[in-house]
């Protein structure tokens, strides 16, 4: 679906002739507004807490040094914009060496490249403390980059090292694909599979019990109750080479790990391309781009149930989806929380007399 509108700490402005009908809209809405002291620095933490559209943020007039990626920190670099992925966080410092007398815009502009938005750019004043003006000057060019992807791995070197290590226990391809399913819906696929969560049958409480018998996977491109788990055992690192063949890019997600990038670009991994191995970026979401790969790898330290998972709202209620299983062992010997317990037992009881009416993957 397309955006309507592109907001910085939740406002902008809007074109109200692209309203529905009979609907309440203010062409001047609200416009956020920060103020920047003189020669100082100032830190900006840069969430993109959107649905689908990847962004490119700017401040007009001024450059901004990148700290950290998703709470990491990084060697600081120079960057006239920042790229945000769905859910990514970037930490930059900011300079106030600009005219103080004039106003700037700040901008989040959406990609055309890679997403679809009705408002492209959203806007917001940046002023210094003592000017008297309060209002932006015109709009220039705003800032524009066709590449759906995260800077070059080559800039983003981690503050602290660590080096990946050139044997990991296991490495798992997974390729990445869209495909209609017996129902005619489009559905995502992993390696032919594609998640759909059974609410009264939860991968976690699964494992608890040691069972590992998850469902067989069903027919490539249907979501016939498929969790789409991938058991890593007791492999302590685990390398991670996704590989679409679709026209799409994708903020991969790994809940519960900061995961080391070791590759990403055009095309299927060569299997021998690492880029920085004595200290490769880390962070827990990267963008994938649309033909390309993308090389992850992580310390099986976790004992749990982890979803690795585009942050696209659409094609994570599609089933794009895997479900990484961690340690089993250590899993069985830790204490299922009470709340977890309680709510399932909870679902179980209301779902057997209502009818659970579930449009999509369920994650």
């Amino acid at each position: 679906p397309w955006s309507d509108n592109s907001l910085i700490n939740g406002k902008n402005n809007y074109n109200c002739s692209m309203a529905p009908a009979n609907s309440t809209c203010h062409e001047q809405a609200c416009l956020a507004h920060f103020r920047f002291r003189p020669g100082k620095k100032h830190r900006l933490r840069l969430m993109n807490t959107g649905a689908a559209a990847l962004v490119h943020f700017s401040i007009d007039g001024h450059k901004m040094e990148v700290i950290a990626n998703d709470f990491e920190p990084l060697v600081p670099y120079a960057a006239d914009f920042v790229t945000l992925g769905v859910g990514q966080r970037t930490d930059v410092l900011v300079t106030a060496d600009a005219d103080p007398r004039a106003t700037y815009w700040m901008r989040s502009t959406i990609s055309l490249n890679c997403s679809v938005a009705h408002t492209t750019v959203g806007r917001a004043i940046v002023s210094y403390e003592g000017s008297r003006t309060i209002s932006a000057a015109a709009a220039a060019a705003d800032a524009k980059s066709f590449l759906c992807r995260n800077d070059d791995l080559a800039r983003t070197v981690p503050f602290f090292p660590q080096p990946a290590d050139p044997h990991p226990d296991t490495v798992e391809t997974y390729t990445i694909d869209l495909l209609t399913n017996a129902t005619g819906n489009h559905v995502w696929t992993i390696n032919n599979r594609t998640q759909y969560t059974d609410y009264n049958n939860p991968v976690l409480l699964q494992a608890y019990a040691q069972n590992f018998t998850f469902p067989t996977p069903p027919p490539p491109g249907t979501t016939a109750g498929d969790p789409n788990v991938y058991n890593f055992g007791r492999n302590r690192t685990v390398r991670v080479v996704l590989n679409t063949v679709y026209q799409s890019a994708h903020p991969m997600h790994l809940h519960g790990h900061a995961f080391q990038v070791l590759a990403e670009g055009p095309g299927p991994w060569d299997g021998r391309t690492v880029v920085n191995p004595a200290n490769p970026l880390r962070r827990d979401r990267h963008m994938q781009r649309r033909f390309g790969h993308l090389v992850l790898q992580f310390a099986a330290d976790n004992p749990g149930v982890w979803s690795l998972h585009c942050h696209i709202a659409w094609h994570a209620s599609m089933g794009f989806t895997i479900v990484l299983l961690e340690q089993p062992a250590e899993l069985a010997r830790t204490q299922v929380p009470f709340v977890m317990r309680e709510t399932c037992e909870g679902w179980d009881r209301w779902s057997k007399t209502h009818v659970v009416d579930q449009i999509d993957a369920g994650i």
